[in-house]
């Protein structure tokens, strides 16, 4: 059991640095393009967020699961 809580905070961890470091990348420089024709639109949420946060909730299911039945389980 202590193996699915230390997967579920290492998942948790690294899903939250995943996500922001994610968010920090996709906004670049936008402000001089030449040669461009097309035009930029910045995207909400990019699809390396959107799997970084699922690994995020993940880890944190995995986690609260795991502290649930060890405390469903323990003997009084």
């Amino acid at each position: 059991m202590w193996a699915v809580l230390v997967v579920g905070a290492a998942a948790l961890v690294v899903g939250a640095v995943l996500a922001v470091r994610a968010r920090s990348s996709a906004d670049g420089w936008f402000a001089y393009a030449p040669l461009s024709d097309g035009v930029w639109t910045p995207r909400l949420v990019t699809d390396t967020e959107v799997a970084a946060w699922a690994l995020a909730v993940g880890g944190l299911v995995l986690l609260a699961g795991g502290i649930g039945y060890l405390m469903g389980s323990r003997q009084e």
